[in-house]
């Protein structure tokens, strides 16, 4: 047992590298990692020294290597290639870090959105607020289109989302100005998704004083929403300056029936220039 001194079973070296012995064995196979050696009868035996390779064996396959990709590099395994590998995977981790960063921020505003869903008290009190500027994602025109041009819309809008590498898990609706001015069927416009990307879609949604309402009941009803807002908005002397943005804070991920639904529809205002009073009014 000479030969065996300073080697270990199959089993003790899978204990020591955190891995399942069926894995050693299956690369074994795949002509990944071999045994340091093989006896007569099949057993495999490990050198302690064995342990930094496949480490680096195990690491890679937690980045989503493959076993041909790695294959190919131990069949062909120099410095410079070993280096080369390591720039890849780097690249990719740090790309998916920017992934994992971007998901984070789509959860908390989903969070927030939902929270803010959550504690309101009366559906009927309308705000008038500062908000900052924000960058969105628009998709194409659908004024007056039928309701298949509108999901068709918003499933062109994710796809060219998801080609910009920009995520989302909220699709609001923007009602022009000219429309609201008219004061007729409120119809949306466009569909949008907040982003942190420039791209040929991005739009700016401004800067400015909103006027908020919110919706609960189904979308068909919107328009006496509307109508509240617009009321409001004359009897406190503000005029509209900009797009109404709808977006639902409880919807069918939390709601189950459509009359529990419950919409934030923020309208651009800016004070009437007859009005003496400026500043910010909680209504």
């Amino acid at each position: 047992m000479s030969r065996y001194k300073n080697l270990i079973k199959t089993a003790q070296f899978a204990k020591l590298c955190n891995v399942s012995k069926q894995t050693l064995i299956y690369y074994d196979k795949m002509e990944i990692f071999h045994p340091h050696y093989v006896d007569e009868k099949g057993y495999r035996y490990y050198s302690l020294s064995q342990c930094e390779a496949f480490m680096v064996i195990a690491m890679l396959r937690e980045l989503d290597t493959s076993l041909k990709e790695i294959r190919e590099y131990l069949e062909n395994k120099s410095t410079y290639s070993f280096l080369e590998l390591l720039d890849k995977k780097q690249k990719e981790v740090n790309k998916r870090m920017k992934e994992l960063k971007e998901i984070a921020q789509m959860i908390e505003e989903r969070k927030n959105m939902t929270k803010e869903g959550m504690t309101i008290n009366n559906i009927e009190k309308i705000h008038i607020v500062n908000m900052p500027e924000e960058k969105i994602i628009i998709s194409d025109y659908v004024r007056n289109y039928e309701e298949v041009e509108h999901e068709k819309a918003i499933s062109n809008l994710e796809k060219y989302m998801r080609e910009n590498n920009s995520k989302s898990f909220c699709i609001g609706a923007i009602v022009e100005k000219s429309e609201l001015l008219a004061e007729q069927d409120y119809n949306v416009a466009y569909f949008y998704a907040k982003t942190n990307i420039l791209c040929k879609n991005t739009v700016i949604k401004p800067e400015g004083l909103y006027a908020i309402a919110f919706h609960k009941g189904h979308y068909d009803t919107t328009y006496l929403t509307y109508k509240r807002l617009m009321k409001y908005i004359k009897l406190n002397d503000y005029v509209i300056v900009g797009n109404a943005y709808e977006e639902a804070l409880m919807d069918t991920c939390t709601q189950k029936s459509e009359e529990e639904h419950l919409m934030k529809i923020s309208i651009q205002v800016e004070k009437s220039k007859n009005d003496p009073l400026s500043g910010v009014l909680w209504g």
